[in-house]
């Protein structure tokens, strides 16, 4: 079955970035007020738990996430939080309480939620619903995320120089001088070793960020480079999870990768999209969310955004080393001198993915490197 990561990068325009545990998290703060073909409809387009006890199944599965966040280095903040102009069942109060560890506020303005927004992202988005959203809403679900790591293994910064960025449009046969874009392009420590992997669609690599000991935290981030350059914006098709697993499982390989400094804002108003993706009860007078409020409502906005940045940013590289004489694949080479997918991923057994999207054309960027994310569904 296909992940919200899939569905969403299969809809959104290439380029956008996201982030499907924050989209996951605030539909949920909906969901758990939710009830029959309503719930049926959120549980399935977002692959979620069904049975009595979807709620706690659902909260297992963003473990990672909170596991993460109670760590020092990398810095996680997840914030979830619900507002409403109307009575909320006790049920739900409770609900969003045991299961999302949140209170419920009155909603009185924007200012509230930007606020609110701003302090959990560091002041790095700075607003996330006009005025005429919170006039026109009843009840508003808000999650906001912010990341901020160093990379276990920096990039070698003496090595950083000015090369070519091919967007798609110029590797399918239309391809003009002048097309390629310039961007400052990182490369790796000779002789470092990571967890790789290739198949014939793609070539694929992590690179952990350092905790406060300095090695490798379960957070890293997850590049994607397909080998069709006719497919620069893949990121739909890719299997997150069964990638994750292999290249947690896999052995370290020695190898030189190569990519570019990028800077990301992405927003997005995700309402069209998710009611094509199967949510159409949900965004009608046909709801059903009869453990939010004894009033009838059904979600009629979901606005999205998301900031990342990527540099050489990181703690010296630490090596070990011991004797054994072995035979061994030759060292890989990757350059993302073309579009390739990144992504922030907390690993475990089920892996969770914290941002997602397509580098299709790098921007300039400044450090350090940081991530962030704010998405609110609002009620009417």
């Amino acid at each position: 079955m296909a992940s919200l990561a899939n569905k969403l990068a299969a809809s959104l325009p290439p380029g956008t970035f996201f982030s499907p545990a924050s989209v996951e998290l605030a539909l949920a703060l909906v969901a758990a007020g939710g009830a029959g073909e309503t719930l049926a409809e959120l549980q399935s387009v977002l692959c979620w738990p069904i049975g009595a006890n979807w709620q706690q199944d659902l909260a297992q599965l963003f473990a990672p996430l909170h596991a993460a966040a109670a760590s020092a280095e990398p810095v996680l903040a997840v914030a979830n939080r619900v507002y409403a102009k109307v009575a909320v069942n006790a049920q739900y109060a409770s609900a969003v309480q045991s299961v999302f560890q949140e209170g419920i506020e009155q909603l009185a303005s924007a200012e509230q939620i930007n606020g609110f927004v701003s302090k959990a992202t560091r002041g790095m988005i700075q607003e996330i619903v006009a005025d005429k959203l919170v006039n026109d809403s009843v009840l508003i679900a808000v999650n906001a995320m912010y990341f901020k790591g160093r990379w276990a293994v920096e990039f070698d910064s003496s090595a950083t120089t000015v090369a070519p960025f091919y967007p798609a449009s110029s590797l399918i046969g239309n391809y003009a001088p002048g097309m390629h874009s310039d961007c400052h392009m990182m490369r790796t420590p000779a002789g470092t070793e990571w967890k790789y992997h290739e198949d014939s669609t793609a070539q694929y690599i992590l690179l952990p960020y350092r905790n406060a000991a300095g090695a490798s935290s379960p957070l890293t981030a997850l590049v994607a480079l397909p080998r069709n350059v006719h497919r620069g914006n893949a990121l739909h098709e890719v299997d997150w999870r069964g990638v994750l697993t292999t290249l947690w499982q896999a052995r370290s390989r020695k190898g030189s990768f190569h990519m570019p400094r990028f800077s990301v804002d992405s927003a997005a108003e995700l309402s069209e999209v998710l009611r094509k993706l199967g949510l159409g009860r949900a965004f009608s007078d046909a709801a059903d969310f009869p453990d939010v409020s004894a009033e009838p409502l059904w979600i009629d906005k979901v606005v999205h955004k998301v900031r990342i940045e990527v540099d050489e940013t990181g703690s010296p590289p630490t090596f070990s080393s011991f004797g054994c004489a072995m035979r061994g694949p030759p060292p890989f080479e990757m350059r993302c001198d073309r579009p390739f997918a990144f992504c922030v991923a907390a690993l475990g057994p089920s892996p969770l993915l914290l941002f997602a999207g397509t580098i299709t054309e790098p921007g300039a960027v400044g450090p350090p490197p940081e991530s962030t994310a704010a998405m609110g569904a609002a009620a009417a």
